[in-house]
């Protein structure tokens, strides 16, 4: 698990995530689509992604636009690598999450938003009076869209806060 702490350090990782990615789709037989059986699912999670964008850009911009292209990268070639990339934003705003990379993210999950808007951005096929009723919605409850499926309402498990959360993360990374 890595946190903010030296901006060059962050880019170096997330850098390895990018080789590695590349790694695993050089590896991939000439003659499937799959990967080696070797090679299991890498789940890159970005918590609060836009924070970590600003932190980057304040220390050094040039670190900044390398982080969002090794990011674009994963998005766009890391499901046949089998990297998954979870991005954890408080608001996925364009101007932070492009529409290129947010079209990359097939699966999405929103809790209450503030306005119409912000959640047509998220599930662009959103209703008005669904859109209306999520950005009023009581904390817990979130809207899923995914693809093949139904936009569908549905109710996260309460964890016990936010150490007990850390603690989660910490013990599965």
């Amino acid at each position: 698990m890595l946190g903010l702490g030296d901006p060059g350090v962050i880019a170096e990782h997330v850098g390895r995530l990018v080789d590695d990615m590349d790694k695993r789709i050089s590896s991939i037989p000439r003659d499937r689509d799959c990967l080696p059986d070797a090679d299991g699912l890498l789940f890159v999670v970005l918590e609060e992604y836009p924070g970590l964008l600003r932190y980057l850009d304040a220390a050094d911009t040039k670190i900044g636009k390398r982080v969002r292209g090794y990011v674009a990268r994963l998005l766009a070639e890391g499901r046949k690598a089998g990297v998954r990339v979870v991005l954890v934003a408080q608001r996925a705003e364009a101007s932070v999450i492009g529409s290129t990379e947010r079209g990359q993210c097939s699966t999405r999950l929103s809790f209450r938003v503030d306005n119409h808007d912000a959640v047509k951005l998220l599930h662009p096929d959103t209703d008005q009076d669904t859109a209306a009723a999520h950005a009023s919605a009581l904390p817990g409850i979130a809207l899923v869209s995914s693809p093949g499926r139904p936009l569908t309402r549905v109710r996260a498990p309460w964890i016990g806060g936010y150490g007990e959360y850390v603690s989660r993360i910490g013990s599965a990374a």
